[in-house]
């Protein structure tokens, strides 16, 4: 139940990021096509049979490519948002996580009201589940503020630079990503220090 929760949340703090990008471009007159509440845009697509009444003429859509998810806007409309107008829509995503994680981490406090009512067990994986979703959309946001494409912060960065540059950013960008999605976790790195360690010595 605990992972199953973390898992949920998590989920959650993606479609939180993907809608707060959707009401700022909805703020900034810009039309939305699509919004993917789950997964990138490769090997399929399911359209959700359903209309969201604040984004009526919106796909709402799932990829089996489970890797993040994203919001389509009207390209003529984007193109002529001004960079003030931009910027507010990509801050927008990782506002949204951050309130999020507040309201779930106010949630884990809130569990302790009614600690002694609940039974124990049920309050350990309300209060550890809750906490650990607020940290994973705190971390969402954190991370998607980096200075690196294609996230959020990556995209402001690239509004400001000047159109020469853009490429070469891009490419670093991308470069440096993949040298982290290539590291191994912390506990396999510690575990081959110190296997290496015992045949040093």
């Amino acid at each position: 139940m605990f992972w199953c929760s973390i898992v949920v949340l998590g989920l959650l703090s993606t479609v939180a990021h993907e809608f707060g990008h959707a009401f700022a471009m909805r703020e900034s007159a810009v039309r939305i096509e699509r919004i993917s509440l789950m997964g990138a845009p490769y090997f399929g697509t399911y359209v959700l049979p359903l209309r969201l009444k604040s984004f009526p003429e919106t796909e709402l859509v799932v990829h089996p490519l489970l890797i993040g998810a994203y919001v389509k806007p009207n390209e003529d409309d984007i193109s002529k948002t001004s960079v003030r107008d931009r910027i507010f829509i990509l801050v927008a995503g990782p506002l949204a996580n951050l309130i999020f994680a507040f309201v779930l981490a106010g949630c884990a406090i809130g569990t302790v009201i009614f600690r002694k009512i609940l039974p124990h067990a049920m309050f350990e994986v309300l209060f550890t589940a809750l906490g650990v979703g607020a940290v994973i959309s705190g971390a969402f946001c954190a991370m998607n503020l980096l200075p690196l494409m294609p996230l959020d912060g990556g995209q402001i960065t690239m509004e400001f630079l000047p159109d020469g540059w853009k490429n070469t950013y891009t490419f670093v960008s991308f470069a440096i990503l993949g040298l982290i999605a290539l590291m191994p976790p912390p506990h396999l790195v510690k575990k081959i220090w110190n296997t290496a360690r015992r045949y040093i010595s």
